[in-house]
């Protein structure tokens, strides 16, 4: 996202100081060697979910798993297909191998129950205890689950978090049409207010928004990756509710679709490997397999895949498709209120924002005035 800042290969002594900007492909081609390197000396799992045996450690799938992502990320950032081919070989051989594979149900991901499963190929481990009170997570349901102050909490998830990273109305409305709302992906990853409705609670005459409570930036879908599950937390940390799920970095899904666009852009998918590679997510999400692949489908299976896992600003960035998505962004704000009176219409308050959509020099994030001050001969990016 910065594209060009200083190559520090090594720790800067004094005289590295005023380092200039550094030159993407003279880096990238390092990250790769350290990556080729490491899947070398690195361990293998003995077998399909077999990582649990070794913990939470990187393996030799890590690193190719790691050097496919930034060889196609970089290849497709600089149009540059010779980089999307060297992405092919490490992929290819994470599938080949296998000892990889999607796990049955999409929404046991991110889950305890899935710590260490066959889907996840490099994963943050948190102590499945935390009897010295010293949490070992990393807090994303805390950031990203229901917040009390506006809704009430449900038996099954019962801990509550800070309420950030819902859905778009524009993402629920993808999801709608790529998906179905009555499919088993678009429910692992958006949570309704009538599915929230249904849920049990405590006290059966308190459910949904509170009175009075608006939910901000919201538009009736909860993000369901990240929800403080009980049967997930910690139990012994008294009032403070944690989550002991391990949250994984990167997963077999994702290595079958870097895989399918690799094959796409190097040889337009000339045997058809690809296609098949991308229909494995598909069929596990439940929907029926494509008999042909173009980018598009490409682009739209990752961005339902891993919806919030913190891939879609790098993809539409790589793509060069970001001033078209965000054209819009931020102009509007949206505070969901429940049902109408009287109805199961969404009452949505729609409000303008302070947002103005996207600006060119969002290509390239900007180097920070400490580091400018620091250092006179970096070059700060076009339009900061």
């Amino acid at each position: 996202v910065w594209h060009n800042p200083p190559f520090a290969d090594h720790i800067y002594s004094t005289e590295d100081m005023h380092a200039s900007n550094g030159d993407p492909k003279e880096m990238i081609d390092w990250v790769l060697a350290n990556l080729e390197q490491a899947a070398r000396e690195l361990p293998s799992i003995p077998s399909k979910g077999g990582q649990a045996s070794i913990g939470g450690r990187a393996t030799s799938a890590a690193a190719e798993a790691f050097y496919g992502k930034a060889a196609l990320w970089y290849g497709t950032q600089y149009d540059d297909v010779e980089y999307v081919k060297k992405a092919i070989a490490p992929l290819a051989s994470i599938i080949s191998s296998k000892k990889y594979d999607l796990i049955p149900n999409v929404a046991d991901l991110f889950r305890a129950k899935s710590d260490f499963c066959e889907e996840y190929i490099f994963e943050r481990n948190c102590a499945e205890t935390s009897a010295d009170k010293n949490i070992q997570n990393d807090n994303r349901q805390t950031w990203r689950s229901l917040r009390l102050d506006n809704v009430y909490i449900p038996t099954a998830i019962r801990a509550y978090g800070w309420a950030f990273c819902h859905p778009t109305q524009e993402f629920v409305d993808f999801m709608k049409q790529h998906d179905g709302e009555d499919n088993a992906r678009f429910q692992a990853k958006l949570l309704s207010y009538e599915r929230l409705l249904a849920m049990e609670y405590a006290n059966p005459d308190e459910k949904g928004i509170k009175p009075g409570c608006s939910y901000p930036n919201h538009v009736g879908y909860w993000n369901a990756t990240c929800l403080m599950w009980d049967e997930d937390l910690y139990t012994e940390t008294g009032n403070n509710f944690y989550s002991r799920a391990n949250n994984p970095v990167i997963r077999y899904a994702e290595v079958l679709l870097m895989y399918a666009e690799a094959q796409f852009i190097a040889n337009r998918d000339a045997d058809g490997s690809g296609l098949n590679a991308l229909n494995k997510v598909r069929e596990r999400a439940g929907l029926s397999p494509l008999s042909s692949l173009t980018m598009q489908d490409i682009i739209d299976e990752r961005r339902a895949e891993l919806y919030c896992e913190s891939e879609r600003w790098f993809d539409i960035i790589r793509w060069k498709i970001a001033d078209e998505v965000l054209a819009d962004a931020g102009k509007k704000r949206y505070a969901f209120k429940g049902y109408k009176p009287g109805t199961t219409e969404y009452d949505i308050e729609v409000t303008d924002g302070e947002g103005h959509g996207w600006d060119d020099k969002y290509w390239e994030l900007p180097f920070g005035d400490n580091q400018l001050q620091a250092n006179p001969n970096l070059v700060q990016h076009k339009g900061w």
